[in-house]
């Protein structure tokens, strides 16, 4: 059947909703950035800024056989991947085998809706079907991949072991202790984690302009509003905050799929920084997430706050499709003049005395 593409109200109809659960569970790299309910959270916090755009291959049956959640910037007229500035991963869900084929429909039906536009996968999923790039496909020839890097934790209690010596950590403990007994709360609730969402973002933004970083809540005001509906339309989200006493030492939000831990961001309160609870909460996060079977963390989001040293990088790709040839050609031309450049200066250096 044929590709649709539905823009506002009709992309998030009825059908698309009760398709999109049994799609996310049938396809093989389903992250959790394309579970339904929460890029359907990310719509409804965005609705101000971003109008849906979704696009749907209906079964025969009635079902989905492929979706691509997108949306249109309100202001900018820019197409972004649904769950844009939160997501580590953007991607589409489709049906085993049937990948690439729904994706290249899917794109070739939008290019005449959206002229003139790039669309940016930040990463792609672990495991998403990549023929559809090469440059003998039809959007192959419009697409760009880039080289990225994503960022893992394995779980282990040998490794658990070596990221503090036990010096160090006992000074930590012993420091936050001074405020009151520790105390992990694996799961806040819905109310507390509202409750907290404020100061925890106010810290996360001034830690990062003070390190050199952007903001990542001021310029996105219902960023916040996002993050406090995820305990209750998200299954696999949770909040986990370190108390000192009374006291918020720590936190850290993000989500479990499969045998994984995918962190969404983290921030601990400046009052107890020179003890790095967020080191002490993760310790203790990850000998509980280590007896609940998972295997790893994806920290890619959340890397500037981990601080700890044994993440490993892993290789994955950002694609670009280009809507607008003149975008297209100008990113060519800049590649090669690039790669001119380099081999330039690896022949100046090959004949240099």
């Amino acid at each position: 059947m044929g590709v649709e593409v539905l823009i506002g109200e009709a992309a998030l109809g009825p059908e698309v909703r009760a398709g999109w659960p049994a799609l996310s569970a049938a396809c093989p790299w389903d992250t959790a950035y394309t579970f339904p309910t929460l890029a359907l959270g990310w719509y409804q916090a965005f609705a101000d800024r971003f109008e849906p755009v979704v696009v749907v291959e209906r079964a025969p049956d009635g079902g989905l056989e492929g979706l691509l959640p997108l949306a249109r910037d309100r202001f900018t007229e820019e197409l972004v991947p649904a769950v844009n500035f939160q997501a580590s991963v953007h991607g589409w869900l489709a049906r085993p085998l049937r990948g690439s084929y729904f994706l290249e429909r899917a794109l070739l039906a939008l290019e005449p809706r959206f002229p003139g536009r790039v669309l940016t996968f930040a990463a792609l999923p672990e495991g998403a079907p990549t023929d559809w790039t090469a440059r003998t496909r039809p959007m192959g020839r419009r697409t760009r991949l880039h080289s990225a890097k994503h960022w893992r934790m394995p779980f282990s209690p040998e490794r658990a072991e070596q990221k503090l010596d036990k010096k160090a950590n006992s000074n930590q403990v012993a420091g936050l202790k001074k405020s009151g007994n520790l105390r992990l709360e694996p799961k806040l609730s819905a109310a507390a984690l509202q409750e907290s969402l404020p100061t925890l973002t106010d810290w996360y933004d001034a830690n990062a302009m003070d390190s050199g970083r952007p903001p990542r809540f001021r310029p996105h005001p219902t960023a916040p509003g996002f993050w406090a509906l995820m305990p209750e339309c998200c299954p696999s989200f949770a909040a986990t905050a370190l108390y000192a006493g009374d006291s918020l030492a720590a936190a850290v939000l993000g989500f479990t799929v499969g045998r994984r831990y995918h962190v969404a961001w983290g921030v601990e309160n400046p009052a107890h920084e020179s003890f790095a609870p967020s080191q002490v909460l993760w310790l203790m996060l990850e000998e509980q997430l280590l007896q609940d079977g998972l295997q790893d963390a994806d920290v890619t989001t959340g890397f500037e706050w981990m601080r700890l040293g044994a993440a490993e990088a892993k290789d994955t790709l950002q694609a670009s499709v280009y809507f607008d040839r003149g975008a297209l050609v100008a990113h060519d031309a800049r590649t090669f003049a690039l790669d001119v450049g380099r081999w330039a200066l690896r022949l100046i250096d090959s004949v240099r005395p």
